[in-house]
């Protein structure tokens, strides 16, 4: 049910059609939510928060959401991230039931985490106005640090922003290893990833380094920033 939500959403070509059938699987799903496994819950708040779309029933959402605090002791890596990464998108603020659960299977799995997954925990807890537990923090910048040679240049904005966000200072080996990726890659920063970093920077009182400036700066004189 959830694959068939997913690609309902994502081809949304005959408007009525379409629409029918989504209402039709609404339904479907609050008769079955206690038959949803956590990556059918992952996926379909997922998809949701990332095509904007808001259900018919308006029961749905909460649904979900208390069957996402059942199952969040079961959840992997990439259903943590999907679905911490949904509640910030959708603007919705995560009950304590809900986040408790997923906090702790996070640090337990951030082993396992991609360099997207670090990023989007840690965006996902700026954008609700939390900051991660001790253990999750600890965890998530390890394998920052381990992974920073495999961020790319979204990822890494979106990391140092999170931190500024939250009003938190990533441990030293944490910057220096995305400050030289940030070097790295300063020349493929669209104009919000150069305009996000050096906020973070700023809002963080650190300096950026000479070789990230420099790119930084190219960047920002060769593009075009939205006033």
């Amino acid at each position: 049910m959830a694959t068939a939500f997913r690609a309902l959403l994502q081809s949304r070509r005959d408007g009525g059609v379409i629409e029918r059938a989504l209402q039709a699987l609404e339904a479907a799903g609050l008769r079955t939510i206690d038959e949803f496994a956590a990556q059918g819950v992952s996926n379909t708040l997922h998809i949701m928060a990332k095509t904007c779309y808001r259900p018919w029933d308006r029961t749905l959402v909460p649904e979900l959401v208390g069957r996402a605090e059942a199952l969040a002791g079961t959840f992997n890596a990439q259903e943590v991230t999907n679905t911490l990464w949904a509640y910030a998108t959708m603007g919705r603020e995560p009950g304590a039931g809900v986040m408790r659960e997923p906090e702790s299977r996070a640090a337990a799995v951030a082993g396992t985490f991609k360099a997207q997954e670090v990023a989007n925990t840690l965006w996902a807890y700026a954008r609700t106005g939390r900051e991660p537990g001790a253990g999750l923090i600890r965890e998530l910048e390890r394998r920052a640090e381990a992974l920073a040679g495999t961020f790319n240049a979204q990822g890494v904005a979106k990391t140092l922003w999170s931190y500024a966000t939250m009003r938190r200072a990533p441990r030293a080996g944490v910057i220096w290893a995305l400050e030289g990726r940030a070097e790295a890659l300063a020349g493929t920063f669209n104009a919000q990833e150069v305009a996000n970093t050096l906020w973070a920077y700023a809002t963080m009182g650190r300096e950026p380094g000479a070789g990230v400036m420099r790119g930084l700066e190219g960047r920002a004189e060769a593009g075009t920033f939205n006033v």
